[in-house]
This record gives structure tokens, C-alpha cells and sequence, in this order.
């Protein structure tokens, strides 16, 4: 499936989005993914990729955490920015993409990041 398909799939999605700071992202992130640190973003998709995703009905993609005190420590431009950048991250592990299963995803996760960020700035 092509990402103009994945896209209008998601035209009925939702997903709860959860601010949260490094105490308790450091909780979650053991508690769910064995993890003894925070991280900056977790993820929660309810499928397991976008072919999964139902073609017509109104439906919960997932949650999204971001650990705003992460956000802040990372930023090189503004909060607004690395609070988006870390948004389109999670989004795309809800549809599926993962980054930790080879080099190869990673970039190709790199890219689609960018390529989503850059058209959301252009935009505003």
C-alpha cells in the first residue's frame, strides 16, 4: 500500500496524545518496554500495521506519549518544533513503521519523518 492510501485511511483515525514529564516517562517506559530510563517518545498502536487499519469506520490508532521535560532537553530550534517532530515520530510507529529492526527502517523512518515535518512547516 502506497502512503497516499495509508493516508486516507487515516482520515478517520484517532489517537489520544498524553504530555507527560521524565519521572513518569521513566515509569512508563520500564513498565512497558523493560527500559530503566525515560525516553522522549513511546508509542501504543492497536494495530500492528496499517494493513490493519479498518478501511471505514471511525477507529482508535493508538496513544502517543511525549515526555515534554525530553523535548525541551533535546530541542535545537523550539518546543512547538521538537513537540511536532516527536508526534510525527510516534505516529508512524502507530502505523507501523520501526526503526529498531534494521538500518534500513531506520533511514527509510528517517526519511518519511523529514519529508512529513518539512510539508507540516511549509504549511504554517
Amino acid at each position: 500500500m502506497n502512503q497516499a492510501m495509508t493516508l486516507l485511511r487515516l482520515e478517520r483515525a484517532e489517537l489520544s496524545l498524553v504530555f507527560v514529564n521524565d519521572k513518569k516517562m521513566h515509569v512508563m517506559n520500564k513498565e512497558f518496554r523493560g527500559v530503566d530510563a525515560p525516553t522522549d517518545v513511546i508509542s501504543f498502536p492497536m494495530y500492528n500495521s496499517y494493513k490493519e487499519l479498518p478501511s471505514s469506520d471511525d477507529f482508535l490508532l493508538g496513544d502517543i506519549v511525549i515526555n515534554l521535560d525530553r523535548a525541551q532537553q533535546q530541542t535545537t530550534d523550539s518546543l512547538d518544533s521538537e513537540v511536532l517532530r516527536l508526534l510525527i515520530h510516534g505516529l508512524l510507529h502507530l502505523i507501523g513503521y520501526d526503526h529498531e529492526v534494521s538500518r534500513y527502517k531506520a533511514r527509510k523512518m528517517a526519511k518519511v519523518e523529514v519529508e512529513i515535518f518539512d510539508a507540516l512547516t511549509k504549511v504554517n
